[in-house]
This record gives C-alpha cells, sequence and structure tokens, in this order.
C-alpha cells in the first residue's frame, strides 16, 4: 500500500477510528507496564492520551446513529439471509447495535453537564448492548465457521481424474461471501442434479481465506468480550477486576485485528477501482 492510499484511508473518518482507537490501548498497556516499574509520572502522561483519544471517539460517534439505522434498515428481518439462526442473530445484533448509540450519548451528555444527572447507569447500559453484540457477533462467527468447515471438508472428499482440471461439485451459494457456504452437503440433498454446477478448484482459496477472516474476527470479539465485562458493575463475572496492562493488551489485540481487516478491506476495494479504470 503506497502513501497516498495510507493518506486516504486515514482522511476516512473509520480509518482514523481504527488507529486512535489502537494508540488509546497501546497507551493504557505501556503505562500500567510503566506503573508496575515505578515510573508514575510517564504512566500518568500516557493514560492521559489514552484518555483524549478515547473521548473524542466518543465524541465522533454522536454522528453514527443514522450510519447504524441504515444498516439495520437493509437488513430488516434477515429476509436475505438463507440460514434461520444467523437470520435471528443478526436481528439481535442490530437491536443491541441500534440501542448502543443512544445509550452512550446520553451518558456522555450526563458527564458534560448538558444533562443534570449522574451517568453511571447509562455508561453501564451502553456497556451492556455492547456486550451483547460482542457476544451474538462471537455466536454469529461460530456458525459462520461450522458452514465453512462443512463446504471446505466437502471439496476435500472430492475425487478427480488427474488427466482433467480439478473442479469440484457444489451449490450455486458455495461462492457467497457473505452467506459463508450454507453446508452444501446437506443442500445437495434439498436440490435436484440439474440445478449443481461445476467450479473450478481455485474457489477453494477463497474459502480459506474467508476461514483466516472468521477466525481473526473471533479473537478481535473474544478480547472486546473479556474488557467489556471488565467494564461492567463490581460482581459481575470480572466485573473492574482485570489490570490496565491486561485490559491495554486485550483491546491492542483487537484494534491491530480490526485495522488488519480494515487495510485489507481498503486495499481490495482501491485495486479494484483501479482495475476498473483501466
Amino acid at each position: 500500500m503506497d502513501q497516498a492510499t495510507i493518506a486516504q484511508f486515514l482522511e476516512s473518518y473509520r480509518g482514523r477510528d481504527k488507529v486512535y482507537r489502537l494508540i488509546s490501548y497501546l497507551s493504557q498497556f505501556v503505562a500500567g507496564g510503566l506503573k508496575t516499574l515505578g515510573h508514575e509520572q510517564s504512566a500518568s502522561r500516557l493514560e492521559s492520551l489514552g484518555s483524549a483519544l478515547s473521548s473524542c471517539r466518543v465524541v465522533l460517534r454522536l454522528s453514527d446513529d443514522l450510519a447504524m439505522w441504515q444498516v439495520t434498515k437493509a437488513f430488516g428481518l434477515g429476509s436475505q439471509e438463507r440460514h434461520p439462526v444467523l437470520r435471528i442473530l443478526g436481528i439481535i445484533q442490530n437491536v443491541f447495535d441500534q440501542l448502543y448509540y443512544p445509550l452512550e450519548h446520553v451518558a456522555w451528555a450526563c458527564d458534560s453537564g448538558l444533562l443534570k444527572r449522574p451517568s453511571a447507569l447509562w455508561w453501564v447500559a451502553s456497556v451492556a448492548a455492547w456486550a451483547g453484540s460482542l457476544l451474538t457477533s462471537v455466536v454469529t462467527t461460530f456458525v459462520k465457521l461450522k458452514q465453512l468447515n462443512s463446504a471446505i471438508a466437502q471439496a476435500r472428499r472430492t475425487s478427480f481424474p488427474t488427466s482433467a482440471v480439478p473442479v469440484v461439485e457444489v451449490s450455486e451459494d458455495s461462492e457467497e461471501e457473505d452467506n459463508d457456504e450454507q453446508q452444501p452437503h446437506k443442500r445437495r440433498q434439498q436440490q435436484p442434479q440439474q440445478q449443481r454446477r461445476r467450479v473450478p478448484m481455485t474457489v477453494y482459496p477463497s474459502l480459506e481465506a474467508q476461514r483466516k477472516q472468521l477466525l481473526l474476527e473471533l479473537v478481535q470479539n473474544v478480547a472486546d468480550v473479556i474488557n467489556a465485562i471488565h467494564w461492567m458493575p463490581p460482581g459481575f463475572l470480572w466485573g473492574t477486576k482485570l489490570s490496565s496492562i491486561v485490559v491495554g493488551f486485550n483491546g491492542a489485540v483487537s484494534s491491530l485485528i480490526g485495522l488488519y481487516l480494515m487495510l485489507q478491506r481498503y486495499r481490495e476495494q482501491h485495486a479494484e477501482q483501479h482495475r476498473s479504470n483501466n
């Protein structure tokens, strides 16, 4: 990725947010380490940096409600999602995400003095909505991984003539990236023979790439769930019990994965636009 592409990425709202998030958690992680070594002053400066960036991100999210509503509206009741479990999970996650933003806005308004009431309960409610969205995403990822592993296993079980170009029979939906291969071995039992088609084996590296992406997203969401529960009130699981080093490490891992996946998508989109222009 060249310098111009990186500059364009950083000019975007999502790109800056990912970078700010990473710096914020890295600051918290390093500050926690410095505290254990007795460097309180340096740790305090890093904590101030992390807190400032975190507050900046909260303010920038004040404009995210409409974008989230568009996502929720586009998904609706999930009629485009064929898998019933994924359809239900998608609806639940959209509800959590839609609730998260206004709850956080109210908490921020209380802290800013715009609303004359305590903010603690609003922050807890917003974190609970975030945790609910993350847990739903974790379950969704497990379902998609199960589907994808079934598709890859089916491909590996297929035998090919040595004199022919390697091909394998799959259903029409096995190349759909968003549906993650809806268990083709079951769907073949339900579909007539003429609805199958033969595709080159070159499609399966893309399935492996999808599995890698899902595994990264799983690690990212689990790291965030651990932190989200830490920010719940004392007495709820490990609420408030994690050290700054652990919270910073989890957040940094999640942020690095999120930044990597976003840069990967951005690079692919940029390359596609370059090819279309040529």
